[in-house]
């Protein structure tokens, strides 16, 4: 009688080990699926996050200060990346039919870029002779300039990007940038080219 209380006890003893070692590993697995669940969100909202400094400009309304600020986040993403292909960022402006400016995100290419300018180009894939030019510049050279000369319906020789005119309480610029395309990277999933065109002429 005694040996029976004592196997009883014994395995009550068990028991109540393997229910509390049950218990722990039940609430390690918990908390490592929310710590999972919680670093998946964090990475989710930190893509969009950086997405969302490009897709703002995803739109047919840029004017050339907008696209001041996309080519320069475009150039300090790459920098800060070491021109990574899953994380660099290409940008190009079509002007006209021979006119091109861009930013590229080519690891190969990088010593072309520097930073506050762009790529001078003829078509969508040519990088010509890796001639640059100041993008604070460009927006203070007049469309006869032979670095920016092209063919756009105007009445006025001297029209730059950056011509506006005041209506009422608001500034209007002439020339606007329609967003063309935006494309992401398949395996992060971030922002990889922006495409923008000349909208021409607006008033």
């Amino acid at each position: 009688m005694e040996n029976a209380s004592k196997a009883l006890i014994i395995a009550g003893g068990v028991l109540i080990g393997v229910l509390i070692l049950s218990m722990f590993v039940y609430v390690f697995r918990s908390a490592a699926k929310t710590n999972q669940s919680y670093d998946e969100k964090m990475a989710q909202e930190q893509l969009e996050a950086y997405n969302a400094g490009f897709e703002v400009y995803n739109r047919d309304n840029n004017t050339i200060m907008d696209l001041l600020t996309v080519i320069n986040l475009a150039y300090d993403t790459n920098v800060s990346c070491d021109y990574d292909p899953q994380n660099s960022v290409e940008i190009l402006i079509k002007i006209s039919e021979n006119k091109y400016f861009r930013v590229l995100g080519d690891y190969d290419k990088k010593n072309y870029m520097s930073k506050n300018r762009v790529l001078i180009a003829s078509n969508e894939k040519d990088i010509g002779s890796g001639k640059t030019v100041s993008i604070y510049d460009l927006v203070n050279k007049t469309f006869g300039d032979d670095v920016f000369k092209f063919q756009i319906p105007s009445s006025d020789e001297n029209d730059k990007l950056s011509t506006t005119k005041l209506d009422g309480n608001e500034t209007k610029y002439k020339y606007l940038f329609k967003c063309k395309e935006i494309r992401y990277d398949l395996k992060s999933g971030k922002v990889e080219f922006m495409k923008f065109e000349l909208d021409g002429p607006q008033y």
